[in-house]
């Protein structure tokens, strides 16, 4: 799931890696020609894009700026530290083997690599700060909540928890879904109160587990939220076999 904060979390990411890249490289190259020697012409030409490149290369890898590594935290800094690891190695047995005497080989990769690393370090960190202050201050996620506590519906609650970068998780609007539909199908008076609770509360999206035999009689549940201008999704709680007309069976791990 991509959404526009996703798409441009990956966006400043991305760009900000890139300009801490280059800016500790210009540092390095100031450093070494002013205590030892720098040609200037090769290590632009040939080191700098052979930097960036083996950057790009790195992050790839561990999939840096994918959708699954920029929602999480954990995942962002996890691949953070693998792809600068892997980076530094690369660089560095690049320089020794194309070795041309363009400058003192050993400082300018010392400086170069802890210079990018220490920013990196500072830019995961402000990041963290700024990421804390929009999810707190600013809504950037989306606002859902889940009638029906049941298995489905708490492995649903422990996905939105997991990804509070997407979701705003209100929480449960009703704790069983016998409350909702009768078995004619027809909707009950508690969950059309629910159901006019999250309109109240600005709910985006509700997310309504119920077994699989009963999602065929919630038309009706579809049809009054979508009176109301209300996002009603229908999840099968695939635990509750004993509640089934017939047997299911899963192939694979799910």
């Amino acid at each position: 799931m991509q959404t526009r904060y996703i798409y441009l979390l990956k966006f400043v990411l991305a760009f900000s890696d890139f300009l801490l890249l280059n800016g500790a490289f210009i540092l390095a190259c100031m450093f070494t020609e002013h205590h030892y020697f720098l040609n200037e012409s090769v290590v632009f030409r040939f080191y700098l894009p052979i930097a960036n490149l083996l950057w790009l290369f790195s992050t790839g890898v561990f999939k840096m700026y994918g959708n699954n590594t920029v929602i999480s935290l954990d995942c962002i800094y996890r691949a953070t530290w693998r792809s600068a690891v892997i980076h530094a190695g690369l660089f560095t047995l690049y320089l020794v083997l194309a070795d041309t005497g363009a400058t003192h080989t050993a400082l300018f990769l010392t400086v170069f690599h802890l210079s990018f690393m220490l920013s990196l370090v500072i830019s995961r960190l402000i990041g963290t700060y700024f990421q804390g202050m929009l999810i707190r201050y600013f809504h950037i996620r989306k606002t859902v909540a889940i009638m029906g506590k049941n298995d489905g519906g708490r492995r649903l609650a422990r996905y939105f928890w997991a990804h509070e970068k997407l979701f705003r998780f209100e929480g449960y609007l009703a704790e069983s879904d016998a409350q909702l539909i009768n078995d004619r199908g027809d909707i009950l008076p508690a969950a059309l109160t629910q159901f006019k609770r999250a309109v109240a509360l600005g709910i985006q999206e509700v997310y309504v587990s119920l077994s699989p035999h009963r999602i065929a009689q919630a038309t009706a549940l579809l049809e009054e939220a979508e009176r109301l201008c209300l996002r009603v999704k229908l999840v099968p709680d695939l635990k509750r076999e004993d509640s089934l007309p017939y047997e299911v069976s899963l192939l694979g791990s799910v």
